[in-house]
């Protein structure tokens, strides 16, 4: 809800829980922000700026005195605008920059008008001297506690002027003399979303990606509490920005224990011209706190993006159980192996088959997998691999009710495609300067160029269509090291990161739409894209390369802070080694492979027409238990139990929407000699209702301890009377637990009687 207050020229922008006030200053004309916090009733009592920014004569408490006797140790009275800009003695980072023609670089951006539409409140500020506009944008998402941020800077003028900064919002905490403490997700490739908890303490710490990408260095996404907040207990702020290219984050902590945040586009190597009639507008900056600890705000932050940035066809998408090529095929492989393979899979119930690297290029299939990438650009159909091309088996996988996936590398070409031949003006480089090759021979096509994107799109659009693809896995295994444009004049030539960002997502958005019911996975290199920009078109969010399912334990529990788990993409949660045992020589067990995996949406990438019939049959039973679970898994609300940060294990919940059934996953990294895991206090369950707990995992014997093999068979000979483990050991895959009320399950917990190194249980908990 927005009210405004027409006597005080006050904004109140109410959700659910929260309240987001600001108003025009009745003096200067500035937009000052008084509050955002917990839910307050009577939003025109919130005090105004002269009880933040100024100290009252003892001799005279009028407004004049107020304006006359600003101490100048306090905070300026501009410096808690709704965009600070650059001006006056501020030291503070600001929410928007300009040089104009004539060298002015002060920029005073007054109240001007206003329009409030539905959920959504446009305020207009002008500067009195120059002729720029800028819109401050907001939408309320009030059952979420979220309100959705960006500025539009419009150059109103005769001649272009130049935007330094460009930032979507500045955000202020309610003041307090203690440090907040901050939470972010930083990495690397193959260890992304590594979280790191920290003061802000006064000075600036600072956020950021510079590669032309979100990640994975960092990720465009910050949580706020007080310090002793929990799963359960604690009030939590939180933001993220909805961009794909270079990002930047600051929170200032000043002299006065004043916090604040700017967000936004970066503004390294960053100079915007903005010509006149032009416009800029910032990327979605979304914010919201919710109430109740970490718990709550991952279920708000879930639903909103759920309900809000996710494309529409993905929300209630359950995601197949997919066969992808990456490790199966190793860029290797050829039509006969593919059809082959297609055969198992059906047999064993997967639903989507991916054909990753090696159907593009000119050469047969051989060792090495390099040679491939020299259709890098052109995208043609390997006719060597392929000599009926990829439409035959689109037919087939579509005749067994399967789709067919394709991954490709849009953004990437081989230095000896026909396409940088025919167009080197697309290269990313600088005049007089080679562009960057990788080791495979491949450059960077710059997108942000309106032809080359909308030839490529073209060629991505026209390839899917004629070949009746169902599934895209996007790819960009590069960072982007320059930003050279070739033609670009002087004035332009720092606007290419904002048009490359703006292009990527055009390009994908279109792509999206290429097919009815297309399913796009958003790849690049891992998790370098891993941002709610991408949302708003993938279903499916490619976490990491490395797909190790302990190391992934990790990463999903970071990665669930910010996307619900249905979208933690991969290819190989199930594979034959070469994404862990070819890593870091550690060897997994099928079962816990498979249960990590269907914790997001379950994916194999292995050989299966090369392994033993007890293995496949093995695979088979996970996949259907894949299944069985997914609309809860998939679709239901997420509960963090047990850290793995913080345990030698992780144990997780999903409950159905009905709040029917609990999916429970208890995932082991190693645990010591008799030491179980801690009783799991389940959340959410109904506490007057009864539910039947039903474990799936490997159990032996009379005590039902889950294992990866029986150890009696190492132990003991044969013809050891009694001790014949044939005979006396019997393995299950399920067991019953029992009946168990929900408030004892919630307040009391479960016991699960699983021990040792990499093991896993999945618990159904249903109601009776």
């Amino acid at each position: 809800m927005i009210v405004f207050d027409e006597n005080r020229k006050r904004f109140a922008l109410q959700t659910k829980g929260s309240s987001y006030i600001f108003e025009v200053d009745g003096v200067d004309q500035w937009l000052d922000h008084l509050y955002w916090g917990k839910k307050v009733r009577s939003p025109e009592r919130i005090p105004d700026m002269d009880d933040v920014r100024f100290v009252r004569d003892s001799r005279n408490s009028g407004a004049s005195a107020v304006r006359n006797r600003r101490c100048d140790n306090l905070p300026l009275p501009y410096e808690f605008q709704e965009l600070m800009t650059f001006q006056g003695m501020s030291g503070k980072e600001p929410g928007i920059k300009i040089t104009f023609r004539d060298g002015t670089r002060d920029l005073r951006l007054l109240y001007d008008s206003h329009l409030i539409e539905g959920d959504t409140l446009r305020v207009v500020l002008r500067d009195p001297a120059y002729p720029v506009r800028v819109t401050l944008v907001y939408r309320v998402i009030e059952e979420h506690d979220v309100i959705e941020r960006h500025t539009v800077i419009e150059n109103c003028g005769d001649e272009a002027f130049f935007v330094e900064s460009a930032m979507s919002a500045c955000l202020y905490l309610p003041y307090r003399e203690k440090p907040y403490r901050l939470t972010h997700f930083n990495g690397w490739r193959e260890m992304e979303f590594a979280p790191t908890r920290e003061n802000i303490d006064k000075g600036k710490t600072v956020l950021e990606s510079r590669h032309g990408l979100s990640g994975p260095d960092a990720v465009p996404f910050f949580m706020i509490d007080t310090g002793d907040a929990t799963e359960d207990f604690g009030d939590v702020f939180f933001g993220s920005l909805h961009w794909s290219s270079n990002w930047k984050m600051t929170f200032e902590r000043d002299a006065f224990d004043n916090t604040n945040i700017v967000a936004g586009m970066h503004d390294f190597d960053f100079d915007y011209c903005l010509d006149p009639g032009g416009t800029l507008t910032t990327p979605v900056l979304s914010i919201g706190r919710a109430e109740g600890g970490f718990t709550n705000a991952t279920q708000t932050i879930h639903h909103y993006v759920t309900g809000y940035v996710m494309h529409p066809d993905e929300k209630e998408r359950l995601l197949p159980v997919i066969f992808n090529g990456a490790t199966a095929f190793r860029n290797n492989p050829d039509e006969e192996t593919v059809y082959r393979v297609i055969e198992q899979a059906h047999a064993a119930g997967v639903e989507l088959f991916i054909i990753e690297g090696g159907w593009t290029g000119t050469d047969p299939a051989s060792p090495g997998c390099i040679s491939h990438r020299k259709g890098f650009g052109d995208w043609t159909i390997n006719t060597v691999r392929f000599p009926h091309g990829l439409k035959p088996i689109a037919d087939k996988l579509h005749g067994y009710g399967m789709k067919l996936g394709l991954w490709i590398e849009p953004e990437t070409a081989h230095i000896e495609s026909r396409l940088l031949k025919e167009h080197p003006e697309w290269i990313i480089h600088y005049p007089n300067r080679e562009p960057v090759v990788s080791q495979w021979n491949c450059t960077d096509i710059n997108i942000g160029i309106d032809e080359a994107c909308d030839y490529i799109t073209d060629l991505v659009v026209r390839l899917i269509r004629e070949n009746e693809i169902d599934y895209f896995k996007t790819d960009f295994n590069r960072f982007i090291p320059q930003m050279g444009t070739a033609g670009a004049d002087l004035d332009h030539c720092k606007n290419g990161w904002v048009k490359y960002g703006q292009n990527v997502i055009r390009m994908y958005a279109r792509i999206k739409e290429a097919r009815p019911g297309f399913i796009f996975e958003n790849s690049a290199g891992g998790g370098k894209r891993t941002d709610w920009g991408m949302l708003s078109i993938a279903g499916r969010m490619h976490r990491s390369d490395n797909q190790d399912s302990r190391d992934a334990l990790y990463m999903f529990e970071s990665m669930s802070y910010l996307f619900p788990p249905k979208l933690q993409g991969g290819a190989c949660f199930i594979s034959d080694g070469a994404n862990n045992y070819g890593m870091n020589g550690r060897e997994l067990p099928l079962r816990y492979m498979a249960h990590v995996g269907m914790l997001s949406s379950l994916s194999i990438s292995v050989r299966l027409d090369l392994m033993s019939d007890e293995a496949l049959s093995e695979l088979k039973e996970y996949i259907a238990l894949a299944k069985r679970i997914r609309p809860t898994t998939q679709l239901g609300d997420f509960y963090r139990l047990k850290s793995v940060y913080e345990h030698p294990y992780g144990a997780y919940e999903y409950l159905s929407k009905d709040g029917n059934e609990a999916v429970v996953f208890l995932l082991g990294k190693n645990m010591s000699f008799s030491r179980l895991p801690e009783k799991l206090c389940l959340k959410g369950l109904d506490p007057d209702a009864s539910y039947r707990i039903t474990g799936h995992s490997d159990y032996w014997g009379d005590k039902f301890i889950a294992c990866k093999k029986p150890m009696i068979h190492t132990l003991w000979r044969d013809d050891v009377p009694g001790r014949d483990g044939t005979r006396d050991v019997k393995m299950t895959r399920t067991r019953d637990y029992g009946i168990f009320d929900g408030d004892i399950l919630m307040n009391n917990g479960f016991r699960a009687t699983v021990a040792g190194d990499l093991y896993s249980e999945i618990l159904i908990v249903e109601k009776v």
